[in-house]
């Protein structure tokens, strides 16, 4: 695929979905996190209900009444252990951020303390992180970015960062991963090379080997903008210290955010790969690993093989076989994921993607049929939507998926195939059936859906799109028109990289009524760029060679030879 169309990086991975949740195991998380490594679209936002009462609470600061914790409280504080135990037990009766927060500026901003300890300060860190996760994600990143108690908190705690237990700094890594994963939080540079110093001089403890994933994940998740060499080489650091000593006791979730961790951090370590896929492999065979309710475990490590590009069949089938016995169970967001990753790492097997292509394309006329949600129970309409129809970036990626899978196999999407066409072209025809029904699925989706309109897509899933046409032979007049107006609504806005895609796509709109002058915007776009100056080299040639094989502009700065009148 990547021969066909010019592209960095083919699928646009939604980080804005991901949120890190802690191994039930060992690190304490809360609701609906807990066994899940990234959260599913539809349980990221609370309900009406949730954002009322959350509001009320925010507006009422007063601590609450004695409970059953107050009888197990040490009378008397002699050191930081119980310090710390009187605080959590406080901590645990509170239920909002700002209770946290004002405990905080009452108790040791403005009220006179002997000591303050660094690990009350990761408690209340804590659980202000573990509170904010019933916050909308808006209310979310204002209290983190703009609440200075908060600010001033994550700077008292990387003041104490070399005394603190290891425990607890594995508390705030945590932390700090679900804020800027989660809620887009800020965390300043310094702050971050102090936690990899503080990492590369400690020896880790036995007793948290079994935390290593999640720190490994937890760090993966506020350098992942900025990775790094430095960073990148603390993760792998960790990782083999897990893997040398915890490879035996690897469960599903810790394997699946070690992987996840590796493939956000862009780790390319064949020998570590080889270690776990090896052990997964390993523990299949005696029926050690498959665990009956780790759903969403299966995908992100489908998702992570994908992510570091790591074509190892035997893991691959092993996890695909897993993934076999949940379709009915995903969402149409996991469901998408599956096929993305497939079409990344075996393109070739279309096996793969007939497998998951009817639960697909269920999923998908359900969210077509307006009578799934009709019927649906007051309140759950909107989390039938979020079911049921794929958002914007899980749609285009879709589009990018079925095209990698389509490519492969020569497939195209023209109704009728000649009498005298040859076996191979014969052959095509039949195995594109099943990219051909979830075209058409997607195309319905584009003309109405109740998430999203059509006019909502940007430059660059439009442009997307336009690959697949072009590459599947798309037959459908109406949808090309609209991709096309999307297009030249949106030219300007078109990165240099974009316009090498359109120029090889408005290609084949010319055979179309209402599109046969969108190869005309583009080439004109990509001339007032020549002239000012504004394409790299690089681009200059791709265009050159794009422009020159069509062999139809005349007086184009972009063809070599000129057309002869």
């Amino acid at each position: 695929m990547g021969s066909v169309f010019y592209s960095q990086k083919y699928f646009q991975i939604q980080s804005q979905m991901r949120y890190f949740s802690a191994s039930s195991n060992n690190t304490p998380s809360s609701g609906n996190h807990k066994q899940n490594v990234f959260t599913k679209p539809s349980s990221q936002t609370n309900n009406e209900a949730d954002a009322a009462s959350q509001t009320k609470q925010y507006e009422q600061y007063a601590e609450p009444q004695a409970s059953e914790f107050d009888d197990l409280q040490d009378a008397d504080v002699k050191d930081k252990d119980s310090a710390a135990k009187n605080l959590s037990l406080q901590l645990m009766k509170f239920e909002t951020s700002e209770q946290c927060l004002q405990l905080y500026e009452n108790g040791y901003l403005r009220g006179a303390r002997d000591a303050i300890y660094g690990e009350e300060l990761c408690l209340i860190f804590y659980f202000v992180i573990k509170n904010i996760q019933k916050m909308m994600p808006e209310d979310g990143h204002r209290l983190l970015t703009q609440d200075l108690r908060f600010t001033t908190l994550l700077q008292m705690i990387m003041g104490r960062l070399q005394d603190l237990e290891f425990e607890y700094f594995i508390t705030t890594v945590w932390g700090l991963g679900i804020a800027v994963s989660g809620y887009n939080a800020q965390i300043e540079p310094e702050q971050k090379l102090r936690i990899l110093s503080h990492l590369n001089q400690i020896q880790i403890p036995e007793y948290a080997y079994n935390n290593i994933p999640t720190l490994a994940f937890s760090l993966s998740c506020f350098f992942n903008e900025d990775m790094n060499q430095l960073a990148q080489e603390t993760i792998e650091k960790i990782s083999n210290t897990y893997l040398d000593n915890m490879l035996d006791r690897m469960d599903i979730l810790q394997a699946s955010v070690l992987l996840m961790s590796w493939g956000r951090a862009f780790i390319d370590n064949g020998e570590m790969l080889d270690k776990v896929a090896n052990d997964i492999i390993n523990k299949h065979k005696q029926k050690l690993f498959y665990e009956d309710g780790a759903i969403s475990e299966i995908v992100n490590i489908i998702m992570a093989l994908s992510d570091l590009r790591y074509k190892n069949e035997k893991l691959f089938e092993i996890m695909h076989g897993y993934a076999l016995k949940h379709l009915e169970k995903l969402n149409i967001y996991f469901l998408a994921q599956l096929v993305n990753s497939t079409a990344m790492l075996f393109p070739e097997k279309i096996k793969y993607f007939n497998d998951y292509s009817s639960e697909l394309h269920q999923r998908l006329q359900a969210g077509i049929n307006q009578e799934s949600f009709r019927v649906a129970k007051p309140g759950q309409t909107q989390m039938l939507i979020n079911e049921l129809i794929p958002d914007i970036t899980t749609y285009n990626n879709l589009w990018l998926s079925i095209t990698c899978f389509g490519v492969k196999q020569n497939v195209t999407m023209k109704e009728d195939i000649p009498a005298d066409a040859d076996e191979e072209k014969k052959k095509a025809y039949m195995v594109g059936g099943h990219i051909r029904v979830i075209a058409k699925d997607l195309i319905k989706i584009f003309n109405s859906n109740r998430r999203w309109q059509n006019t909502d897509l940007n430059i660059t899933e439009a442009a997307n799109i336009s690959i697949a046409i072009a590459s599947l032979k798309l037959q459908s007049d109406n949808f090309i028109a609209d991709i096309a107006d999307i297009i030249k609504a949106n030219i300007k806005e078109a990165n240099n990289y974009e316009l090498i895609n359109l120029a090889k796509s408005s290609h084949y709109f010319r055979e179309f009524k209402h599109t046969k002058e969108l190869y005309g915007i583009v080439h004109a776009e990509c001339v007032t760029r020549y002239n000012l100056r504004k394409l790299d080299d690089d681009v200059k040639s791709s265009l050159e060679s794009v422009f020159s094989s069509h062999g139809i502009m005349n007086d184009s700065p972009f063809v070599k030879t000129r057309v002869q009148r």
